[in-house]
């Protein structure tokens, strides 16, 4: 079984949820209030941090973590292809994109 502890307006909880989709998993979604964080989610991840992955006993968390072990054990649909220098850049875009676009956006008041 594969859930995702998240909340539904997170954008790091939107990125991994299309992951999922993109890969065909299957999954179950629990919601959580990040204001209001139950005592499961302390046990999993003391420092109460959405998203939570877990899969088969493992836990993952955090939005960068959970993508790179979806994409290092999913076999469908890969994101990232191409030689260790290619998906370096990729991941680079990646860092830019989020530094650049979606932080500022978050943090905006």
């Amino acid at each position: 079984m594969v859930l995702l502890i998240h909340h539904p307006v997170s954008p790091h909880a939107r990125k991994i949820r299309a992951l999922m989709s993109e890969k065909k998993m299957l999954f179950i979604l629990k919601e959580e209030e990040p204001w209001k964080l139950s005592d499961d989610v302390y046990k999993l991840n003391p420092a109460g941090e959405l998203p939570i992955f877990l899969s088969d006993g493992n836990v993952v968390v955090g939005n960068y973590a959970i993508t790179e072990y979806l994409e290092e054990t999913g076999s469908e649909a890969p994101m990232i292809s191409g030689d260790a220098k290619q998906r370096a850049e990729i991941r680079r875009i990646t860092a830019v994109s989020y530094t650049h676009l979606t932080l500022p956006t978050i943090l905006r008041v």
